[in-house]
């Protein structure tokens, strides 16, 4: 006799920032319990590391009205919980995504008895873990290369074993004391502006402990350095790990896009306009007819892609001269100019015109870029085109970010080439979940790749491959058809 299989109405409520509203969340989550106990099945709580707790409410679903649930609980959502729909599931047939979270998760309770006991449990190890000794707010890279220290009298060789715009570890056998202020000299960095990078030593891998571990002995770094050297740190960093030169023998520093927005000047009496060629983090190439000197400084004002929001942006003209364009086979003038305002500010500016503006969310996208610059083009872009974006720097990350939001996106947008797991194994892993096989993947990169390896990626479950030399409104613009293609497929 076959025996009937119990089925619930699970809905997931997630809470975002954890470590920051603790209490808050925990307040919320006792009120939801009160309100809704009479009519839970079960109730399982999953902490993932290092800032989520993802709380599933499995509802009788013969309990009238508990397909409303969703619709009132997303309407009570607060800035510290929001609200998925996990269906009606089987007893005895867990929903996978869910059963995922509980197995990476780092706390965990299935059947919550005693809620207050169990939060008052996830406070001890979040506490535990917001005192250990993984504090690092930045992405490392394992990038290996000659580094020459000095603290005091003391010089040292050593190498770097990761390093990040934030810090650095360094095996060496001079191992400089906790809390001195040390000189680093990158051997990849000489003759750059952060060619000496100051910082102070966080800690110790000591002879004896790394003989006991079978390591080498070693120290980590915190670097002291100002927002300027920080942003050409993270665009070493970026190049490095793409295997690209850095700075380029132009002496450029930072990746160029191709955006081309109106510009409009006034130079004494005489008004010009002109357009972008491409925009990177330093500045930009401005094809006009106009004639200005070098050491120049203008204020120009450029025009978003409706002509309905403009920005005003400060710029030292670099070089006035004549650009070949082999692609197109014609000579223009063109003007390169430095920005003169901060990385954050360009940035904030040329997200305004690229259309950051509120519209309907009519797709969810994850991407995955670690060129900041890049990726908030590319964002501003996407939500001018109704997506809600969420941004990682790494695939690690954006495999806890599908595993927390429940592999709820419709595009994942993917670089190749990042610190730790690459794009591809990414693309691997999955190509090979079963959670995530009606996520649509782009690859967006800087490499040039060839036909062959443009064919492994799309069997690896790529829907379109671009080169970053593609304006970020393309790239949109292709979405848009993908999914729409694939809407209508599932009709």
């Amino acid at each position: 006799m076959e025996v009937a299989v119990p089925k619930t109405y699970d809905l997931a409520v997630v809470f975002d920032d954890l470590p920051s509203d603790f209490d808050a969340a925990c307040d919320e989550l006792v009120r939801l319990h009160k309100r809704l106990l009479a009519v839970l099945r079960q109730i399982d709580l999953a902490y993932l590391p290092p800032t989520t707790l993802i709380c599933r409410l499995a509802f009788d679903p013969s309990f009238v009205g508990a397909g409303h649930i969703s619709d009132r609980l997303s309407v009570a959502q607060t800035r510290h919980f929001r609200v998925l729909d996990l269906m009606v599931t089987s007893g005895e047939q867990p929903i996978g995504v869910f059963e995922r979270q509980i197995a990476v998760a780092a706390w965990c309770r299935v059947s919550v008895v005693d809620l207050t006991a169990d939060l008052h449990d996830l406070r001890r190890v979040l506490g535990a873990r917001l005192d250990g000794p993984e504090r690092r707010l930045e992405d490392r890279t394992m990038l290996v290369m000659p580094v020459r220290f000095t603290g005091g009298t003391e010089v040292g060789l050593g190498l770097t074993r990761n390093l990040s715009s934030g810090g650095m570890y360094v095996e060496s056998d001079v191992l400089p004391p906790v809390g001195c202020r040390v000189t680093m000299e990158l051997e990849s960095l000489k003759s750059t502006e952060i060619a000496s990078l100051s910082a102070t030593v966080a800690d110790r891998f000591p002879h004896e402990q790394a003989r006991q571990a079978g390591r080498v002995p070693g120290f980590g770094v915190q670097f002291n350095i100002s927002a300027g050297e920080r942003r050409l740190l993270d665009s070493f960093l970026v190049t490095a790990i793409q295997g690209r030169p850095w700075p380029e023998r132009s002496g450029r520093r930072y990746g160029r896009f191709p955006i081309r927005l109106t510009v409009r000047w006034q130079n004494g009496e005489a008004e010009s306009t002109g357009e972008t060629i491409n925009i990177s983090r330093g500045g930009a190439l401005i094809r006009t007819d106009a004639a200005v000197g070098p050491g120049t400084m203008l204020s120009l004002t450029v025009c978003g892609f409706e002509r309905t929001a403009h920005t005003e942006l400060g710029v030292r003209v670099v070089h006035s001269s004549e650009v070949r364009d082999p692609a197109r086979g014609e000579t223009y003038h063109a003007l390169g100019v430095a920005f003169v305002d901060s990385e954050d500010e360009i940035t904030k500016k040329l997200v305004l015109v690229l259309g950051d503006h509120q519209v309907p969310v009519v797709h969810r996208a994850l991407l995955i870029d670690d060129d900041r610059f890049f990726a908030d083009l590319l964002t501003g872009s996407l939500r001018h085109n109704a997506y809600h974006v969420r941004y990682e720097q790494s695939c690690e990350l954006g495999i806890k970010r599908l595993a927390e939001e429940l592999f709820h996106f419709d595009v994942v947008i993917l670089d190749l080439h990042l610190p730790g797991m690459s794009g591809r194994a990414f693309l691997d892993w999955l190509h090979k979940s079963d959670a995530s096989r009606d996520i649509t993947v782009v690859v967006v990169t800087a490499s040039k790749l060839s036909a062959v390896k443009k064919a492994e990626l799309v069997a690896l479950g790529a829907a379109q491959v671009f080169s970053k030399d593609v304006s970020p409104q393309v790239i949109v613009k292709t979405i848009d058809g993908v999914l729409a293609r694939k809407a209508f497929k599932g009709f």
